[in-house]
């Protein structure tokens, strides 16, 4: 599957057989074939003509749930690979589900920090009611990033 992500071009025919593996080890029980394919799929959403070429049902709603994974470098990966398929249209629900995640997390500091370190992407992008957004900063205020988001309550409030 790396093989053909890689290295095949976007529309051969192995690429969708290759998604459509992925898929299926995304909706795997077996938690070492779910982080494979969060993995996978983050490296081939780095090359920009694979994401603006294939919608993956269900890859937002499958990250998600990953990032509840007992296990840390599974839960590391899917926050990465949020990062990379969240939209504006879907932003603010990610945020909601991970500001729900952190009250049950210990520590909550990787999930103040995605929601920081996304909100401020391409200065703001993602934001589409930045009265909301400002509501969600002050709501992580005792982020560990007091500076970060220090910064982005002056930037977006100006």
């Amino acid at each position: 599957i790396r093989c053909s992500l890689g290295t095949m071009p976007e529309d051969n025919e192995l690429i969708g057989m290759a998604i459509e593996k992925l898929q299926a080890f995304l909706n795997s029980s077996d938690r070492n074939l779910r982080y494979l394919a969060l993995g996978m799929f983050k490296e081939a959403l780095e090359k920009t003509q694979f994401k603006e070429r294939f919608n993956i049902p269900d890859l937002h709603s499958k990250v998600l749930t990953s990032i509840e994974e007992s296990d840390t470098t599974a839960r590391k990966i899917a926050l990465q690979l949020l990062d990379r398929i969240l939209t504006p249209a879907t932003f603010a629900d990610a945020v909601k589900t991970l500001l729900e995640f952190s009250k049950r997390a210990c520590p909550s500091d990787e999930f103040f920090g995605t929601i920081l370190r996304i909100g401020a992407r391409d200065c703001y992008a993602l934001v589409e009611d930045f009265e909301w957004y400002l509501l969600v900063l002050a709501e992580i205020q005792g982020a560990p990033t007091p500076t970060m988001q220090s910064r982005q309550l002056h930037s977006s409030a100006t």
